[in-house]
């Protein structure tokens, strides 16, 4: 394989195309495209069009794509997908729903079909709405304790947080619930399950709404994101930000 990769790599010196779109699995990329639009977006986990995401994004922001000829590769595919057990045709499927709503695709567009890049390259560079940061500065949570649990709100998650912690414990749930009702709804479910205020952990609620772009703000100020829905904008982030993932069955 060696000389097969000098050879070819003689033999094609110099040699190379100007593409739309490349595949992540070897990509060489100037710092100057990481500091203009951040990262690959972590709303696509594992894999599957996070690459097409990054492709537009650095187009948009003025960098263009090229495939070098005198370069091999020897990729064996799909390896980190089986080694996790991951199922591939559904995660790509799930990925190209979540590509489709991020960049205005027909909802009816089957995978199949594919897209044409230069259709969505058709729109200004928008700092605010194509960067991803590499890292972020946690939102300030105020009279927290030490160890700081996020959720949604979701009684499955809530019910697990009360069953293995209580009111001596040095941790926090911030609940995440934007809604105007949020105080009266949690406290009424503590209620109907004869929780008593002073025998409970503390749980903190976060009823401002975020934007999209502060999400990853809030995950970052917390130890442990806890979750029964699978994947979430809050497991996202959380396996992006490395924090310790609970899945509540």
């Amino acid at each position: 394989m060696q000389e097969f990769a000098r050879s070819w790599s003689l033999e094609h010196a110099g040699k190379w195309d100007s593409v739309p779109r490349v595949i992540g699995f070897c990509m060489l990329v100037k710092r100057a495209v990481i500091e203009k639009i951040g990262g690959f977006d972590p709303i696509f986990g594992t894999g599957n069009f996070e690459d097409d995401d990054f492709c537009l994004r650095l187009q948009l922001a003025g960098f263009t794509i090229k495939i070098a000829h005198d370069v091999f590769v020897h990729h064996f595919g799909s390896k980190t997908f089986q080694s996790e057990r991951i199922d591939y045709r559904t995660l790509i499927q799930r990925n190209w729903e979540l590509f489709k709503k991020k960049w205005n695709l027909p909802e009816n567009l089957p995978m199949e079909r594919g897209y044409i890049p230069r259709n969505l390259l058709q729109q200004p560079f928008q700092r605010e709405k194509h960067f991803v940061p590499l890292s972020f500065t946690p939102l300030s949570l105020d009279g927290v304790r030490e160890k700081k649990y996020l959720s949604l709100w979701n009684p499955k998650t809530i019910r697990w947080f009360l069953e293995h912690f209580t009111a001596g414990d040095p941790v926090t749930l911030v609940l995440y619930y934007p809604s105007e009702g949020a105080y009266e709804e949690v406290r009424r479910f503590l209620e109907e399950r004869g929780y008593q205020e002073d025998q409970i952990p503390d749980v903190l609620l976060y009823v401002e709404r975020l934007p999209e772009k502060k999400i990853p703000e809030l995950v970052a100020a917390v130890d442990v994101v806890l979750t029964n829905d699978g994947d979430t904008p809050l497991v996202s982030w959380g396996v992006y930000l490395g924090k310790d993932i609970v899945t509540v069955s």
